[in-house]
């Protein structure tokens, strides 16, 4: 192959990488605004169903539109819940939304079978929990840095105003690209990104 030729089919492949990474970035946004919504109503919702049955045992009787008006509504929103991550898990990527206490509320697939099945990863775990369980099964290759050192980076990110992404390695060889984002009442969602090889060129943890 001809320099010249080289050279072409490299700035074919640097434009086909950056109209990839427009795309993700807009994907990325879109997720972001569906997760926030998702984070509104997952955070809400046991309280809602919980005060919204006690108005209808307090109306039963007395009004039985009223009763049926807040079941539908109580309906529809676990209705558009069941939605979300239905199509959350369609993702081959992992997803999971923590609450303001960086507590697990719920995660698709991809993200849980990083885990390989291990029972403590289910809504309620700490996200210390899940960083301190990665370096004791040891599915994070540090290579070669100190543990203490990657677990207070990692629990660090969340404090950032600006979460910047960070890539790791696996066990595996496998790659992941964390992208991370607060939700606008506090909370937390995490998006992975896999890769077989790393051909990420931001910052790694």
């Amino acid at each position: 192959m001809t320099k010249i030729a080289f050279e072409t089919e490299l700035s074919q492949e640097r434009r086909a990488r950056l109209a990839a990474e427009r795309l993700l970035d807009q994907k990325q946004a879109e997720l972001t605004e569906a997760n926030r919504k998702l984070s509104q109503h997952a955070l809400s919702l046991s309280d809602q169903i919980v005060d919204q049955r006690k108005v209808v045992q307090q109306l039963e009787g007395q009004n039985s539109q009223v009763s049926q008006d807040l079941e539908t509504a109580n309906y529809k929103v676990v209705a558009a819940e069941r939605l979300l991550w239905d199509a959350l898990e369609t993702m081959p990527d992992g997803f999971a939304l923590f609450d303001r206490d960086l507590h697990l509320i719920a995660a698709n697939t991809p993200y849980l079978n990083v885990f390989d099945g291990a029972d403590l990863i289910k809504p309620g775990v700490s996200y210390e929990s899940i960083l301190n369980l990665s370096l004791d099964e040891g599915i994070i290759d540090l290579q070669g840095k100190d543990e203490t050192d990657w677990y207070d980076f990692m629990l660090a990110r969340w404090s950032e105003r600006r979460i910047a992404p960070t890539t790791l390695r696996f066990w595996n060889g496998m790659y992941v690209k964390m992208i991370d984002r607060r939700t606008s009442d506090g909370g937390g969602v995490a998006c992975s990104q896999y890769h077989r090889h790393n051909s990420e060129r931001g910052r790694a943890a």
